[in-house]
């Protein structure tokens, strides 16, 4: 599998694409939310299917991204752009922008989701963080957290980046 081009990126997109319309198609008068949330080479395909503009999702979120084409959320059709972004740290893939954009950049305006771990302000439950690119999805983390916020709508709920180093309590009130 060779995924420094784009060749596979089409492939998935296109095989997304193809899903979410035929998920659409089955409950047009009670459209489900749909959340679409994608790792890696995954989030370049999820991101070119989205460019299209031929489906739409009400979530996206992205999780050590190498980007896209697409500059910002506002190419992207995902409703009200509602695109959250997590970038753990030691993820070498995390701002490599190596398909032409970093949705992590502030200028992208994708909101940002916590993965350093924490306490959940819901359940008063400790949260472990990600590190590395292969533990976004790992159990008991703020990630999965902030992913089952996302996936049930409700990402005003889904914690975001520190804002203070020194206090692991304190959240950013922009997600930015």
């Amino acid at each position: 599998m060779n995924i420094g081009g784009m060749k596979l990126a089409n492939e998935g997109a296109d095989s997304l694409e193809s899903v979410l319309e035929g998920i659409q198609s089955l409950r047009q008068a009670d459209p489900p939310y749909l959340s679409v949330f994608a790792h890696s080479y995954g989030s370049t395909a999820a991101l070119l299917a989205l460019e299209r503009h031929t489906v739409t999702v009400d979530a996206l979120a992205l999780m050590g991204s190498p980007g896209s084409d697409a500059q910002s959320v506002a190419d992207l059709s995902v409703r009200d752009g509602n695109v959250f972004v997590a970038q753990a740290s030691l993820d070498p893939i995390a701002h490599s922008a190596f398909f032409g954009s970093d949705p992590d950049s502030p200028s992208y305006g994708a909101r940002s989701m916590g993965v350093t771990g924490g306490t959940d302000p819901l359940t008063g439950a400790k949260l472990e963080g990600s590190s590395g690119h292969n533990e976004y999805f790992s159990a008991g983390t703020e990630c999965m957290r902030n992913l089952a916020m996302i996936g049930i709508d409700l990402g005003d709920l889904v914690m975001t980046s520190r804002t203070n180093s020194d206090d692991p309590g304190v959240q950013s009130a922009s997600g930015r």
